[in-house]
């Protein structure tokens, strides 16, 4: 009788484990999607259903779009107005990995302030993407999950009596440790879960949030999320010819990302205080850029769609004009207050430009591309194993080898520079 309640209890334990760890997963899963949903539903209203050609007008013979100028002037506006009100949010990703790594928490009692001004550069144009502000809120969801958990743990077991209070916590220490990933200390003892137990908290959470994900996106959306797909991959000894010149131009342009983030850091820092003005000169710029080289606006992971079908259709010129110049205006909008991530933008750009260089290149161009791609982006930002699970979202497997190569070659050379540009910067102060 005794080992079959044991046994009772450790099924029923297990489930409350699995149902916690499922539930906080799909809520998390529950954010994500709504923030996107979001974001898609406001560009869509503000940007394709109002009619544009009536801000329309024509000077010396060339067509301007004042609708965008008075867009992103708003924008500006609001972005300015609501960071010197709260600050400056969202918090950019490897920030809020220096965060964490410090203090092993992350401030969560500004969510709604962080959703908000993560949205705002997103919708009214901005050249970032969306993953530095769902990072944030993530970051914090999770931390405000592991605190409420721990300090309820804590109330339950000095309320009850000890019997109770004994049976009790043998139900919820498990689940609730293993989904916060970290031990609970009371009374002295340390309670700890098996690393079996704690990878099944992660698979549930993962299981829950992707769920939620899909349910959400399907009600909310008559199409789901379009990612980019690249044609047949080929890489064979002629290929392989092209592989390191491809990777060098990849680190060179991400030289230019490099320099011009440091180029409007320094133009943006005056204005560092002032920060409607600053947003609102960000917006004029993004807007009168935009008015002419329309991809250069936005995150891009919807045009990249685009791009990869009709390619065929833009010049070369216009392909390399677009990536560029969105390089430079990614850099312009983080620094200039429109905050946001930098990965799904750039990522665009390396469409853009290595579409440009599979017209003078003769080779296979999802070779071209997605080399360019992994070299550029990792060189830009660093985190190669990032770089090469977002550029596999988008290729096929057998791209793997030389992403990876291309990833981990850029990743390397942006840790030497930033050394670099991190000495350099303390000899001058």
């Amino acid at each position: 009788m005794e080992n079959q309640v044991k046994t009772y209890l450790k099924i029923w334990n297990w489930f409350i484990f699995t149902a916690l760890t499922f539930l906080c997963g799909g809520f998390v899963g529950a954010v994500t999607v709504s923030f996107l949903q979001i974001m898609r539903f406001a560009i869509n209203l503000l940007w394709a259903k109002v009619p544009q050609s009536f801000f329309c007008i024509v000077i010396f013979g060339i067509k301007i779009n004042l609708y965008y100028v008075i867009l992103c002037i708003a924008g500006g506006v609001l972005i300015g107005i609501w960071q010197r009100k709260y600050g400056d949010y969202p918090i950019l990703l490897e920030d809020i990995l220096k965060i964490y790594k410090r203090d092993k928490n992350i401030p969560y009692n500004n969510l709604g302030i962080v959703f908000v001004a993560a949205l705002m550069p997103l919708i009214f144009g901005g050249s970032v993407g969306p993953e530095a502000g769902l990072a944030g809120i993530i970051a914090m969801l999770f931390c405000w999950v592991r605190d409420k958990y721990k300090s309820s743990i804590v109330y339950i077991l000095q309320n009850k009596e000890k019997k109770k209070r004994t049976r009790l916590f043998e139900l919820i220490k498990n689940p609730i440790n293993t989904f916060i990933g970290v031990d609970i200390i009371y009374d002295g003892q340390t309670y700890t879960v098996s690393k079996i137990k704690r990878w099944s908290a992660y698979l549930s959470a993962a299981v829950g949030g992707v769920l939620a994900f899909r349910i959400i996106a399907k009600i909310l959306a008559h199409e789901g999320i379009k990612i980019a797909k690249f044609g047949k991959f080929v890489y064979t000894s002629h290929e392989l010819l092209y592989f390191l010149p491809i990777v060098l131009l990849g680190i060179l342009t991400g030289l230019i990302f490099l320099f011009s983030k440091k180029l409007f850091n320094y133009i943006f820092k005056p204005l560092q205080n002032k920060k409607v003005l600053r947003a609102v000169i960000c917006g004029l710029i993004l807007s009168l850029v935009g008015m002419f080289l329309p991809y250069t606006m936005f995150s891009g992971e919807e045009q990249m769609v685009d791009l990869v079908e009709n390619w065929h259709n833009w010049t070369a010129p216009l392909l390399f004009a677009t990536g560029f110049i969105k390089i430079l205006m990614i850099n312009c909008c983080v620094s200039g207050g429109w905050r946001g991530g930098s990965f799904f933008p750039c990522l665009f750009c390396a469409t853009a430009i290595g579409y440009g260089l599979s017209t003078f290149i003769l080779a296979n161009q999802s070779f071209i591309v997605l080399t360019f791609m992994a070299s550029y982006t990792a060189m830009a930002l660093g985190q190669p194993l990032i770089i090469i699970a977002l550029c596999m979202l988008f290729a096929p497997f057998s791209a793997i080898l030389p992403i990876t190569i291309a990833a981990f070659i850029g990743g390397f050379l942006n840790k030497k520079c930033m050394a670099y540009i991190v000495k350099s910067e303390e000899g001058t102060l």
